[in-house]
């Protein structure tokens, strides 16, 4: 395994796509594209924050009646600072705004105003403003809100940006160096997708009537997913899962049979429609799903805490499940209508899960494919395409973020993706991944070193950036030398 090396780094060039932007008033809507490049600098001179923005609009019209709004925003864990907007005005907007001044002279309007431009053009334009700097500024992120805003007062928030993931005083600035481990390569790379279908059967009965009911739009849910998969030249079907669930009321062999004749029945169904072999077609039986009725009942808020302890207590004891069901009907709370209506109705479904296999991807693929269906790449490919961009672009650590939610359990990708976080000084997320990484490596030793060091936890910092000196972590020494550094202004 290779291990990449990543600085920390303060500030970012930050790019906003417009894509489709739709905007609707009661006279017209028009649909807005084109790109602002935003570059943020931030200053601390004596008890001052300055913060310096390029912001270039590329091929992004404003309509005459129209304003773009871009309100810098001091985010903190607790508090939160909205800073003077820039706004580009529509040139009858600005027509407006300027006659406004007129008729109230004296007046303070708070806002940095530009006249933009119908057409689409590229056009700079300088921001400035400067705050108090207090202390909780320090943790704080610089994110940015866009909103464009029409005519007869009606508005559209755009989206929320984060520009700056934490704002570090000068002074006590330090630059870490974050390890990396590129993960192994994917010998063969197995997939698997699932869709639950909740059918409605007439009592007693295992056929499926596609118009009865809502039957139509379930079955559709499983015939989707198997057109998809069968459509798509990356992936080969190497298996299809049926499993039968049914809820508990009623005698438990009932249940098992109605279980196992309803899978069948999906089995038949979709054998029928695709032409797929049926040796790939597997029926498990379930019956009743006490796992399930376990979970809704933890996170359902639909019963009281006494009653829902009660149940629980009922679900996990060694009792025979015709039992249970048993108890749970004779709890006196008057609650098992409840149960019935919303969770039992929950556990009758038949589940379809396709297993499949899926083909390795060059760099050029994986980067295009992480848009549209990022399951499909392997940790290997995902960590080939974060590397495309600089750390400090957003979507490199994105890409990290998405890689961890793909393979929670694996050690390596939670450590790039707790690295990743510390880039971005996101102390309290990095910690999470940290837990779930292999820690016998110097990798997780050194950026176990660099999140204690963020942490203001020096003497643990120094513990674990030793180890990682001793394990052959060359980054290490450059980390202790932060560290000296740091403690040194306190």
């Amino acid at each position: 395994m290779k291990t990449n090396n990543r600085k920390y780094k303060y500030g970012i060039v930050f790019t906003l796509y417009l894509l489709g932007w739709a905007l609707f008033s009661p006279a017209s809507a028009q649909e807005y594209n084109g790109r602002i490049n935003v570059k943020p600098k931030l200053s601390l001179i004596d008890d001052s924050l300055y913060i310096d923005m390029t912001v270039t609009l590329e091929g992004v019209p404003i309509d005459n009646e129209r304003s773009l709004t871009l309100t810098p925003v001091l985010t903190g864990e607790s508090r939160t600072k909205q800073l003077t907007p820039l706004i580009i005005n529509g040139s009858r907007r600005h027509q407006l705004y300027l006659r406004y001044l007129a008729l109230n002279k004296g007046v303070d309007y708070p806002v940095a105003v530009k006249r933009g431009d119908k057409t689409a053009y590229a056009r700079e334009v300088a921001y400035h403003t400067a705050v108090r700097y207090e202390q909780w500024m320090g943790d704080a992120s610089l994110d940015l809100v866009e909103d464009l805003c029409g005519c007869a007062g009606n508005t559209q928030k755009i989206s929320v940006e984060r520009l700056v993931a934490m704002i570090v005083p000068p002074e006590s600035k330090i630059e870490p160096l974050l390890a990396y481990i590129h993960p192994d390569v994917e010998a063969e790379k197995m997939r698997d997708e699932q869709a639950d279908i909740f059918l409605d059967f007439k009592v007693a009965e295992t056929v499926i009537l596609p118009n009865f009911m809502s039957n139509r739009k379930e079955l559709d849910k499983a015939e989707n997913l198997l057109r998809e998969l069968q459509d798509d030249r990356n992936v080969s079907i190497t298996g299809i899962t049926i499993r039968g669930f049914a809820s508990p009321e009623g005698e438990e062999e009932m249940n098992k049979r109605l279980g196992v004749g309803r899978a069948n029945a999906l089995n038949q169904y979709l054998s029928q429609r695709f032409v797929i072999p049926r040796s790939i077609y597997s029926v498990e039986p379930v019956g009743e799903d006490w796992v399930g009725f376990e979970k809704l009942m933890e996170e359902s808020d639909l019963f009281s805490e006494n009653y829902r302890a009660d149940v629980l207590e009922i679900i996990r004891s060694n009792a025979p499940n015709d039992d249970k069901q048993t108890a749970i009907v004779a709890l006196k709370s008057g609650s098992y209508d409840m149960i019935l209506k919303n969770i039992y109705s929950r556990l009758r479904r038949v589940v379809c899960r396709v297993d499949y296999r899926v083909r390795a991807f060059n760099l050029e693929e994986a980067k295009e494919l992480y848009f549209s269906k990022p399951q499909q790449l392997s940790l290997d490919e995902l960590f080939r395409v974060a590397n495309t961009y600089d750390d400090s672009d957003p979507q490199f650590g994105e890409i990290f973020e998405t890689a961890v939610r793909l393979f929670p359990e694996d050690q390596t990708a939670n450590l790039n993706a707790a690295a990743s976080s510390l880039i971005h000084g996101n102390t309290q997320r990095a910690k999470r991944y940290l837990e779930r990484s292999d820690k016998t490596t110097a990798e997780y030793m050194n950026n176990r070193g660099v999140y204690e060091l963020l942490s203001e936890n020096y003497e643990e910092a120094r513990v674990w950036l030793e180890k990682a000196r001793s394990n052959g972590s060359k980054l290490a020494e450059h980390n202790l030398a932060e560290l000296d550094k740091k403690v040194a202004t306190l």
